[in-house]
């Protein structure tokens, strides 16, 4: 019995990290990559007290410069006139982002952990989380976490 559960747990497992991780290895294989260059911030604001600076970045097509907006996390990494990489769609250049380890795969495993966290349980019951943790603290290795 728990030898099938084993088996459909890795069958959907990879059935799913198929359907979220595939597209983007398609993105990096089959979209065009240029260089651009960090040219500003565009600032939007969300409510009264809210502002949210937004790296904008240009590149190159060949037929015209195009500028998109990054995320914001790479607005504190960056410098004016930053060279950076950029992956884009051929047909639709303004559908582009900066090509780097987080802008590539973290959505998709961020999707891939969610599943994990839904599917383990439907799986295997609860029995498979512990029912309580321990807290402690050692001065040597910090804060200590068991289950018991």
């Amino acid at each position: 019995m728990i030898f099938t559960r084993i088996k459909i747990y890795f069958l959907l497992l990879m059935i799913a990290a198929t359907i979220i991780f595939l597209p983007k290895g398609f993105h990096r294989f089959f979209w065009s990559i240029s260089e651009g260059k960090y040219i500003g911030s565009l600032q939007e604001r969300y409510g009264r007290n809210s502002k949210v600076n937004y790296p904008l970045i240009e590149f190159e097509t060949g037929k015209k410069p195009v500028r998109f907006l990054a995320p914001q996390y790479l607005r504190d990494f960056m410098t004016m006139n930053q060279k950076v990489t950029v992956l884009h769609s051929a047909i639709n250049p303004e559908n582009a982002f900066v090509l780097d380890y987080y802008g590539l795969w973290g959505v998709s495993f961020i999707y891939f952990g969610i599943f994990l966290l839904v599917l383990t349980p439907l799986t295997f019951g609860g029995s498979f989380f512990p029912k309580m943790f321990k807290v402690g603290f050692n001065s040597n290795r910090g804060v200590i976490i068991r289950s018991v």
